[in-house]
């Protein structure tokens, strides 16, 4: 029978705790020729109202005014696409805009997530102490913690209101794209980089496996915020592809993103850690 537990393992346990159960949404709505952001409810949230069925000839202003009702393009696929949408700022430019943005943004980052999914290793670093090994896993699992808190701050509905506008007042492209970025680098990437440094260390034998789980509580966040971008270009296509095909609406997309550890994952992790001895020497 496992002892009373050490310190650095209660540590160990609250930290981990700490990550479970984290929510980082995004909402809005799009009504016609108008962007409204609304309070942050756990989804994006956009609708357009009955478009006419005219072949799309021309794009819908801001402003309303259209030669093609309010027909949707789809998401632009590269930057100079990107560039020549921003002179034209068709319907719900804002949200095309930000789709593309982090589209882009994750492809920039796609040789690290390969990395990822390979378990490669940012270097080699030796842990011997076993006490160290359990703090450097608290430390660890509180730094990620820090992580996720920068997808709420970029997320948040400030953030939203400030970038896509709100009413009658069009968004800031170049607040979309900075939004866009700062989620994809600071979060994204992040997750990426931290699973990555935690592979490189080299702790004592017994805690080779706690380190390894410990670096996979990032696999289920970064697959679903890939799946999240990778739905919202797909969902915003497929109002233009429905435009296409005489289908008048309205059209309603609702897509969330919750950030969320594997909870199979947790309690493995939680089962090695309490199995651990209570007491350690500082050498193995």
């Amino acid at each position: 029978m496992a002892g009373p537990k050490s310190a650095d393992q209660r540590e160990s346990q609250s930290a981990i705790q700490a990550l479970q159960s984290l929510q980082n949404n995004i909402s809005g709505t799009v009504a016609g020729s108008t962007i409204q952001v609304g309070q942050l409810n756990g989804s994006i949230h956009i609708t357009m109202p009955e478009v006419d069925k005219t072949p799309a000839a021309g794009v819908a202003g801001r402003d309303g005014s259209t030669s093609a009702g309010s027909f949707l393009q789809k998401v632009p696929q590269t930057r100079s696409d990107l560039s020549a949408m921003l002179i034209a700022k068709p319907t719900a430019w804002e949200y095309l805009t930000y789709a593309c943005e982090l589209k882009l943004a994750v492809q920039d980052l796609e040789p690290k997530w390969l990395d990822h999914k390979l378990g490669q290793r940012a270097g080699s670093h030796t842990i011997r102490g076993n006490n160290q090994a359990l703090q450097y896993i608290s430390a660890a699992t509180a730094q990620a913690k820090s992580i996720i808190a920068v997808a709420n701050r970029w997320l948040s509905t400030e953030a939203q209101v400030a970038a896509f506008g709100q009413s009658e007042h069009e968004g800031d492209a170049a607040l979309i794209k900075h939004i866009a970025e700062r989620l994809t680098h600071g979060f994204y990437k992040g997750l990426l980089d931290w699973s990555s440094t935690l592979r490189s260390i080299e702790p004592p034998a017994k805690y080779i496996s706690t380190f390894e789980l410990t670096a996979s509580l990032s696999d289920r966040p970064l697959q679903d915020f890939r799946t999240f971008v990778a739905n919202y270009t797909t969902e915003l296509n497929s109002v233009s592809d429905r435009q296409a095909q005489g289908d008048p609406g309205p059209f309603s997309i609702e897509l969330t993103y919750v950030i969320a550890l594997d909870d199979e994952l947790v309690a493995r992790l939680s089962s090695e850690i309490d199995a651990l001895p209570s007491h350690h020497t500082e050498e193995e």
